[in-house]
C-alpha cells in the first residue's frame, strides 16, 4: 500500500458484494496482497467458516494456539475465544508502525461441528476516535471564528489553512501506514483458523 491516501483508493482486488456486505472473493479465488479501500476499513470484511470441531473444541485449540492479549511482546496472533464468541488480530513486533483490524464474530454449533460468522474490521476505538477528532477540529474553528480570531487575511490565513488542512488529512494518512499489511493479516487470520481449528471458508453463493 502507498504511503498517501490516493493507495487506498484504487483497490487491486474486486470485492462482491452479498446482501450489501463486503465480502472477499472465495478462497480459490483470493488474494493474498490486495489493498483494502478506504471505507473497507469502516464496513469491514464479513467471512463465514465451517469447522468439523464442536465450539468448546473450536474455542480450546484457538486458546493454546494464539498469545494472550495482555503479553505485550512477541509477533503473531493474538486473541481468544470463550462462551461462543471469538476475537483474535495479528500483533507485530512492539516498534512497529502496526494498527490491526479485528477478526471478531459468534461461534456457532451445528448438528455437526461448527459455524464461525466473521467480521474483519477496525477495533472499536478507532470507530470513536475519527468522530470525536473531527466533531473538535469543527468546534474549535466554529470558536475561533465567534470570538474572531481568525484573521482571514495575511500570513495568520496561510498558518490556519496549513495548520487545518493537516489535522484533517492526519489521521488518515497515519490509518494508512500503520494498516498497510491489513490484507495479510487478514489472510493469516484466516490461514490460523483453518490450521487450529479445522475450518474452510464457505463461499458466499453457499451461505445460509
Amino acid at each position: 500500500m502507498s504511503g498517501g491516501l490516493g493507495g487506498l483508493l484504487i483497490p487491486l482486488h474486486e470485492l462482491r458484494s452479498q446482501g450489501g456486505q463486503r465480502s472477499l472473493p472465495g478462497p480459490a479465488q483470493q488474494l493474498k496482497h490486495a489493498t483494502m479501500r478506504l471505507g473497507d476499513y469502516f464496513r469491514g470484511y464479513r467471512r463465514t467458516m465451517r469447522s468439523s470441531l464442536p465450539p468448546r473444541e473450536v474455542e480450546r485449540r484457538v486458546n493454546a494456539a494464539a498469545m494472550s492479549i495482555l503479553w505485550p511482546v512477541g509477533a503473531g496472533v493474538a486473541g481468544w475465544a470463550r462462551f461462543g464468541r471469538l476475537r483474535l488480530k495479528v500483533r507485530e513486533d512492539m516498534w512497529a508502525i502496526h494498527a490491526p483490524l479485528t477478526l471478531s464474530g459468534r461461534i456457532v454449533a451445528e448438528p455437526v461441528g461448527s459455524r464461525l460468522r466473521l467480521h474483519y474490521r477496525l477495533p472499536i476505538s478507532l470507530y470513536l476516535f475519527f468522530p470525536i477528532w473531527y466533531l473538535s477540529l469543527i468546534a474549535s474553528l466554529l470558536g475561533s471564528l465567534a470570538e474572531g480570531a481568525v484573521i482571514a487575511h495575511g500570513p495568520e490565513l496561510a498558518i490556519i489553512v496549513v495548520m487545518t488542512t493537516f489535522c484533517l488529512a492526519a489521521p488518515i494518512y497515519l490509518l494508512t501506514v500503520s494498516t498497510s499489511s491489513a490484507d495479510a493479516d487478514f489472510q493469516e487470520l484466516v490461514d490460523f483458523l483453518e490450521r487450529e481449528a479445522q475450518a474452510k471458508s464457505i463461499p458466499s453463493g453457499m451461505m445460509s
